[in-house]
């Protein structure tokens, strides 16, 4: 498994040409019988990680993280869930949009 997603290289076809090889530094190649599962894997522990009251819904790569706020530290307690998630997304090197 390891020299599947190790070393892997790729470039840009366009239609004037194509970009050099270049190595790719995360994910799993694109195209692969592998790349469903693999994906699976990789995010799907995500859920396990808000226990403290804070939902959160997955479809595709999307995410979506809430809680209901009644008050303040339901706030706090959003935010360390927030924090928790930005972390993770970090570690894994995956870039978060708004």
């Amino acid at each position: 498994m390891s020299d599947f997603l190790r070393n892997h290289v790729q470039h840009v076809l366009l239609p004037g040409g194509m970009s050099s090889y270049r190595f790719v530094s995360s994910g799993v190649p694109q195209g692969s019988v592998l790349w469903p599962l693999l994906f699976l894997i990789y995010i799907n522990y995500v859920v396990d990680l808000f226990t403290d009251g804070s939902c959160i819904k997955m479809y595709a790569d999307n995410v979506k993280l809430y809680l209901e706020i009644e008050n303040d530290s339901d706030i706090a307690m959003l935010q360390q869930s927030v924090d928790k998630f930005v972390k993770l997304a970090q570690t894994w090197q995956l870039s978060l949009s708004s």
